[in-house]
């Protein structure tokens, strides 16, 4: 599946810029966003697949193959941890919803705990430290600790209550323009998140 499948009429793309045709309509145009964004967030399972096949393909070359993709310009570091989740996580497991850094947090499991995580993380719409807090809430319960399984309550999702407030903004005329009942009611029902705010 390609997913930069922007019609060159509609966008020509160079390393350093995007260029725009100006008879591009609006549903063209998010269509190039969405690919674009699509691209960005797959880079790392490309770079990781691709230095695999690298280290694996060429045996005795394996240190020419780092040294060749170290030398585009891509920290050491970052190659292996890409390479690393790649390698640890095969093909079909991974989720195209979550990020990179989702799967990050679950390479150590094995392949059906990968699963139960990732979906989980799909299906409640977790953060990455929402991840990581219920993946060691569930080991704390299993190993006895109550208290730091306790620590964690799937229910609340701060990720996902930004993201609906988001919208719902979005859909709302300036503040300046509603009413003092609107406003009223609307610091009411931020005064608790404002609170705990001024308290982190």
């Amino acid at each position: 599946m390609n997913l930069i499948t922007t019609n060159e009429a509609q966008v020509a793309l160079n390393p350093t810029s995007a260029s725009i045709n100006e008879n591009t309509t609006i549903e063209e145009w998010a269509k190039i966003g969405h690919s674009l964004k699509a691209a960005n967030r797959a880079m790392q399972w490309w770079i990781g697949d691709w230095l695999n096949h690298g280290v694996n393909a060429y045996g005795e070359r394996k240190a020419l193959a780092i040294d060749h993709a170290e030398g585009f310009g891509i920290e050491r570091e970052a190659l292996g941890r890409a390479a690393a989740t790649a390698r640890a996580i095969d093909q079909p497991r991974r989720v195209a919803g979550l990020t990179f850094r989702h799967h990050e947090e679950v390479q150590m499991e094995l392949g059906g705990a990968q699963d139960k995580w990732l979906g989980e993380a799909q299906e409640k719409q977790w953060s990455v430290t929402d991840l990581r807090r219920a993946i060691r809430a569930s080991k704390a319960l299993h190993a006895g600790d109550e208290d730091e399984a306790k620590g964690f309550d799937a229910s609340f999702n701060p990720t996902r209550i930004k993201l609906d407030f988001g919208r719902w903004i979005a859909k709302q005329p300036p503040a300046s323009e509603w009413t003092q009942a609107k406003r009223d009611a609307i610091k009411r029902d931020l005064e608790p998140l404002a609170r705990l705010w001024g308290e982190l």
